[in-house]
């Protein structure tokens, strides 16, 4: 939320509790009419809770954002993969990347390891990195934070990862539910004003608020969601704006495809991870010291075991 949206929501409530209770209601009102409008006009419901969240926190685009496609090639990472130390903690491809994402914000702490506040950028004292997680078939993705994560090696990574994925998948993550709980019963318009006040308090503000499990910089500088599993083999993601990550990293499907070795044409297993970067953090000097760390990480994964 803009500080200009911010300041003129406020400015209505003070203004209606010191002044005159009448513009509240005012508001309210309008809003309640919206409601109604939206529901008899277009009958219907909101839908599931993930489709509730996308309509509240999106608007049409209108922000600054690099995008970035690299193709990397994984035969290193697939061949540890297939080790036994990898089978035993169920490390995959999206631990690994985890890792690169880590150490990429690692790279450029005093630029993209942070946030922005009222203009002023704020560097966070630790990388922690988000992990999005599928839920009941797509119907809801719950964000897994891996806190520390350029100090974690890919097995601690991934049996964090892999507990708390558990529990989410079958209803028994209670930060979680506390997050997920209001938003049920609430319309897009409410959920937006909600999420956005949430927002405000934790990110901006740095206040925990453990009634809705939320925490002063909940996600991280970073989120990474994995889409290989459904198929996709180059997708680009957006923003969810509430997490307010600098970076968000799309993993695709690893396929084999033609590449040329020391001058032959040799089939090996290749990987297309897209960013979107926030451009108010991350300029071309950072953005190539970060992708070469993230590089290394994917393609030498031995060097980080």
């Amino acid at each position: 939320m803009s500080v200009l949206r911010v300041t003129f929501y406020w400015t209505i409530v003070i203004y209606g509790f010191l002044y005159d209770f009448k513009i509240i209601m005012i508001y309210l009102g309008l809003l309640t009419a919206y409601q109604l409008f939206a529901h008899f006009y277009y009958p219907g419901n909101f839908g599931s809770i993930r489709k509730r969240v996308s309509h509240a926190i999106w608007d049409p685009p209108a922000e600054g954002n690099i995008h970035n496609r690299m193709e990397l090639d994984v035969t290193k990472a697939v061949q540890y993969l297939k080790s036994q130390e990898a089978k035993d903690a169920k490390i995959t491809i999206t631990h690994i990347c985890i890792k690169a994402l880590a150490e990429c914000l690692a790279s450029a702490r005093s630029v993209a390891n942070g946030k922005i506040v009222f203009g002023k950028y704020i560097q966070y004292d630790t990388v922690d990195v988000s992990c999005l997680i599928n839920v009941e078939d797509g119907k809801d993705l719950a964000a897994v934070l891996v806190k520390n994560a350029d100090k974690m090696t890919f097995k601690q990574i991934s049996e964090f990862i892999n507990s708390k994925a558990q529990k989410a998948k079958v209803g028994k993550d209670e930060d979680h539910k506390k997050r997920i709980g209001p938003i049920k019963f609430l319309p897009p318009v409410v959920i937006t004003l909600l999420l956005e006040f949430a927002a405000f308090l934790s990110y901006n503000l740095g206040i925990s608020i453990p009634a809705l499990a939320v925490s002063k910089h909940s996600f991280g500088a970073a989120t990474i969601t994995s889409l290989g599993a459904f198929g996709f083999k180059d997708v680009t993601v957006p923003f969810t704006p509430f997490m307010r990550s600098s970076i968000i990293m799309a993993v695709n499907k690893i396929e084999e495809k033609p590449v040329v070795r020391n001058g032959q044409i040799v089939i090996a297993p290749m990987l297309i991870v897209n960013f979107t970067v926030d451009h108010r953090f991350v300029d071309g000097g950072s953005a190539l010291k970060g992708t070469q760390s993230v590089i290394d990480v994917i393609e030498n994964p031995e060097k980080y075991l």
